[in-house]
């Protein structure tokens, strides 16, 4: 069984060869995406936001996913829009911003339009496209991304556009708190690092306890935006089906079908933790590992900053690094994403 694994993450000639459009150079430059200082053009609106609706969808949404987790109050309540339409609670009352990589987004152009069509619109965040042309054309503020790269490569980007755009609109952001979070990020990327021999690289490891498996990433709620970038990950990148879902939820479900389904073997339990859990959270933790562990292969990953905003990025980024090594692992390029773009021409043709 040994001498059938691939050798191919310590053979950089060999996977050199696998990646050609070079996707490891944007998860390496993850940390400076942060720091990049994104320009915000327009007219801020007439009154600070009390709270917020955030439109985006797919790679561009999951950075209002990290702003929601690390920002949101009781005082200053975020509510996401991942669909065409606005939900009741965002139709009243939060300003709104939409972001969008391309600008081009049909669901993201759909709920951008209700929301200024009502008063709500406050601005826009994209590359160029539709998007960015109703930011220009209404006089919103306006955040233009860096160009050519693939949505899931920008989040950085994107993150930082989103916090830029409030500080513009008055919102009281410590956008010195992403300066410290990349230079975590600049520390553990010598961990990842491709050059790191599979021993001492957690991400390559990671990465070769999932070959031809079926990943599930659970967190808890404060990781849950870590989480879902895991996922979309190593679907994007690794190209593999994965799901992720959270504690305590599963521990009334979930925990059944890993003990007692035989076909549990086939999956693979990721589970991300902040070291500052409560004492009974982390407890739960490691019960519910354990009790998978009887039944398939589970790993736990801790990260253990003060700081929210640090552990969803460090979180975020091992699993960045994860999904590239698997996409190496079963001998595919990262970068391309066909079935995403026939989806699009086919609802083009059918429209």
């Amino acid at each position: 069984m040994e001498r059938n694994r691939p050798a191919v993450l310590d053979t950089p000639r060999k996977w050199s060869s696998l990646d050609p459009q070079r996707m490891i150079d944007h998860i390496l430059r993850l940390p400076s995406q942060l720091t990049s200082r994104i320009a915000v053009e327009g007219k801020p609106p007439p009154r600070t936001p009390r709270g917020l609706t955030l439109i985006g969808t797919g790679g561009s949404g999951i950075a209002g996913e990290f702003l929601k987790a690390w920002l949101e109050t009781s005082q200053f309540p975020i509510h996401l829009v991942q669909g065409f339409r606005l939900p009741p609670e965002a139709k009243i009352g939060p300003a709104a911003i939409a972001v969008s990589y391309s600008g081009a987004t049909e669901e993201t152009l759909s709920a951008a339009l209700e929301a200024r069509a009502r008063g709500n619109l406050i601005g826009v965040v994209a590359s160029g496209g539709p998007l960015l042309d109703l930011g220009t054309k209404e006089g919103l503020l306006q955040a233009r991304l860096p160009p050519g790269l693939q949505p899931r490569a920008a989040l950085g980007h994107s993150f930082r556009a989103l916090c830029e755009m409030l500080v513009a609109a008055g919102v009281d952001v410590r956008l010195s708190a992403l300066g410290r979070t990349a230079r975590l990020l600049r520390s553990v990327r010598r961990l990842y690092d491709p050059g790191t021999p599979e021993g001492r690289n957690p991400a390559k490891q990671q990465a070769r306890s999932l070959y031809r498996k079926t990943p599930v990433v659970y967190s808890e709620a404060g990781l849950a935006p870590a989480a879902h970038r895991w996922v979309h990950q190593l679907n994007e990148n690794a190209k593999v089906l994965a799901w992720s879902g959270l504690l305590p939820q599963m521990n009334h479900n979930g925990i059944v079908g890993w003990t007692r389904d035989p076909l549990s073997q086939n999956y693979v339990a990721v589970f991300l933790r902040e070291k500052k859990m409560e004492k009974a959270a982390q407890l739960r933790f490691q019960v519910t590992l354990n009790m998978i562990r009887t039944s398939t292969h589970a790993g736990e990953h801790v990260f253990d900053s003060e700081s929210r905003l640090d552990n969803l990025f460090h979180a975020a980024y091992l699993g960045d690094f994860t999904s590239y090594y698997l996409a190496l692992l079963r001998g595919v390029d990262p970068t391309p994403v066909e079935p995403i773009q026939k989806l699009k021409r086919t609802l083009r043709r059918r429209t």
